[in-house]
């Protein structure tokens, strides 16, 4: 959130607004429930959902009420959310001890087309990237991809719900 922002060690640390305010939604719903005794708590999102659970996690990690610990956050197809020194502030301080993975793949068109914003931005991620196959379980190695072929720019709005041969958009009853 914006104060959790303001109060890091990393005053010139940016994160996207938007998301800020869905977290911030979130965790008021969250908070109540989830406060007194100690719980560990896993984080997870796809898109929208992805961004929103990492600031929820440093929400749920920096309340004064204590208890809660964010011990995993997995994401999918989820975007940067912040720049170098939001991504140094999470890794090494807020949530240095939680473990942040990031499951990505390239046919992911709204990853795709959001990435020169990003990194005109300064935008990095926390925690560590996997690129996945989005039609099988699949994580890749570095052997999977193969770096000569032709590139065509991903563009159906389908693969960005596919990933590890699960589809996670919306369905129709």
């Amino acid at each position: 959130s914006r104060k959790l922002l303001k109060d890091a060690k990393e005053e010139d640390a940016r994160a996207h607004e938007g998301f800020q305010e869905a977290a911030e939604g979130l965790w008021e719903r969250l908070e109540p429930n989830l406060m007194g005794g100690n719980k560990k708590i896993i984080f997870t999102g796809h898109s929208l959902g992805a961004g929103t659970c990492e600031l929820t996690a440093l929400h749920a990690a920096a309340s004064s009420m204590g208890g809660v610990e964010p011990s995993q956050i997995t994401t999918f197809g989820g975007p940067c959310i912040g720049d170098a020194s939001f991504a140094a502030h999470v890794n090494y301080g807020a949530l240095a001890n939680t473990d942040i993975t990031h499951i990505v793949h390239e046919y992911d068109p709204i990853l795709y087309n959001n990435g020169p914003l990003w990194e005109s931005l300064g935008f990095e991620r926390s925690g560590s990237t996997l690129q996945c196959e989005p039609h099988e379980a699949r994580i890749l190695t570095q052997n999977d991809n193969d770096q000569n072929g032709p590139r065509i720019p991903p563009f159906n709005i389908i693969d960005h719900c596919k990933y590890l041969g699960v589809f996670v958009g919306p369905r129709l009853n």
